[in-house]
């Protein structure tokens, strides 16, 4: 404290001496001044003053290190919050904003509902902090922070769709289907939900994460071994314990956006012939996330050629299943 003391004297003593007799005055004043404040309102409208003072005179440093070193020794938390909110700002505005956030981090949560330009000072911390996208727990906080204390302030399911995102990209599902889960019912009150978000896309992640995933192989080779015995053996029950329990289509290859069914439909026990073959191969039109199987010799007029389509599994949440594989669908038709 005596070393902070010292050093504030230090500066005090500097800047005295680097501005004429007028100014040297008035700074006097000011640090005078800010002796007698026994109020965060007072030392908002002090504050306002240095402000004016120093960027007056074009000097946004020397105002940034007079912030600094006041704040640093100042007893009252309060005070020291608010004036540590004052020199974030300075360097947010001048884009300096890896330093504006280490100041961010020094306002004490007690400071959060002070207002600053009508705006709580809580409020402008966590938009800042979350659109810079710096450490995960304070952007966690920052998140709650404005759901809790300021829904009023901000379009609450979109701030939690980008919540939810957040947790996905640090690999926390659990907490990203909760929220996904909150935005699915608070839609249903709100009808403009789907100019912001796509709802229909959230439903299948919450789905997914409750869905039974032993149809998702990691070795394609034992799904499709699987599904062959199905077919030599006519076992329509076995075989259907390999579909996707996401979606699965059967399509002509050239109206692949037109006439789809599903599995039911195709009635693929009525096609089964005694001598229908598999590739030894992928197609060559395959890649690392979609593999396309030939299968022949089906009873299926003029279409005895049947590809079967197997999707690859991104779910880094649960290495069980990511990287696996699904049986999707079949293709009719000739791919060119």
């Amino acid at each position: 404290m005596i070393k902070i003391c010292f050093n504030l004297l230090l500066f005090f003593f500097t800047v005295f001496f680097s501005f004429g007799n007028e100014n040297d005055i008035v700074l006097r004043q000011l640090i005078e001044e800010k002796k007698e404040i026994k109020s965060v309102e007072k030392l908002a409208l002090w504050a306002d003053d240095v402000d004016s003072y120093f960027t007056g005179q074009k000097k946004t440093g020397e105002l940034a290190e007079f912030l600094g070193e006041t704040a640093s020794a100042e007893k009252n938390a309060l005070f020291s919050s608010y004036l540590y909110f004052r020199l974030s700002d300075i360097y947010w505005l001048n884009d300096n904003k890896e330093i504006a956030v280490y100041y961010m981090t020094k306002i004490d949560e007690n400071a959060y509902n002070i207002i600053y330009d009508d705006k709580p000072i809580g409020y402008l911390v966590a938009l800042r902090i979350i659109s810079y996208e710096c450490n995960f727990k304070f952007q966690e906080k920052m998140y709650k922070l404005l759901l809790e204390k300021y829904p009023d302030k901000i379009d609450v399911i979109y701030t939690m769709n980008d919540f939810a995102k957040m947790y996905k990209k640090n690999l926390d599902i659990q907490n990203a289907i909760n929220l996904m889960q909150q935005i699915l019912v608070l839609a249903k009150k709100n009808k403009n939900v789907e100019e912001t978000i796509n709802l229909s896309e959230i439903k299948q992640e919450v789905d997914f994460f409750y869905l039974k995933k032993d149809r998702i192989y990691k070795d394609i080779r034992v799904l499709i071994k699987g599904i062959n015995k199905a077919i030599k053996s006519k076992n329509i029950r076995a075989l259907k314990s390999y579909i996707s329990r996401t979606g699965f289509d059967v399509i002509f290859f050239q109206k692949s956006n037109q006439n789809r069914w599903n599995f039911d439909e195709l009635s693929i026990e009525t096609h089964f012939s005694d001598n229908i073959m598999f590739s030894d191969r992928f197609e060559d039109f395959s890649n690392e996330n979609e593999i396309y199987l030939r299968t022949d010799n089906w009873d299926f007029p003029q279409m005895t050629t049947w590809y079967f389509y197997f999707k690859r599994v991104d779910y880094p949440y649960d290495e069980k299943i990511d990287g696996g594989w699904e049986w999707k669908g079949i293709f009719f038709g000739d791919f060119f």
